[in-house]
């Protein structure tokens, strides 16, 4: 089993308590939106990359009221988010959208996912406008020690 598909798994399994014991995530992810609060007001389309169960729209959408595309890699974290708006379920690393799409990249917690960094911000650059503003948060390489199974 490749690491994506590991991902994807552990994800949907754990999606339906995933926003009830995602403490530590939500308070990155409204770090996140603070910092950014400035390219979300002044952006037109903004695309949530790993958004979970749609923290980043929830927040968006009440504080902002503005919309936002989110994708997940997780159909059942994708299922829950859609609550929020269009959700596209999708790898981070083969994104379905045209080149300068977004004013705004956001993504929180999701791309220590990546195998590839250099690939992956790649990706992104493509999908991003000119002037476009890519945020996120990372964690370290710990992170993956959950998926050393026996």
């Amino acid at each position: 089993m490749n690491l994506k598909t590991k991902i994807t798994n552990s994800f949907s399994g754990k999606a339906n308590n995933y926003a009830a014991s995602a403490i530590m995530q939500k308070n990155i992810a409204e770090e996140l939106i603070l910092y950014s609060s400035e390219q979300i007001k002044t952006s037109g389309n903004i695309l949530d990359i790993g958004c979970g169960t749609g923290f980043i729209a929830e927040i968006i959408k009440k504080d902002f009221n503005k919309g936002i595309t989110q994708s997940d890699i997780s159909p059942e974290m994708c299922r829950i988010a859609s609550a929020y708006g269009i959700t596209i379920c999708c790898d981070f690393d083969k994104l379905p959208f045209p080149e300068n799409s977004f004013d705004l990249l956001i993504s929180s917690c999701a791309l220590q996912w990546s195998p590839d960094l250099n690939k992956t911000f790649s990706g992104f650059n493509n999908i991003l406008k000119d002037k476009g503003f890519l945020a996120f948060t990372i964690f370290g390489k710990k992170t993956f020690d959950e998926l050393n199974l026996p």
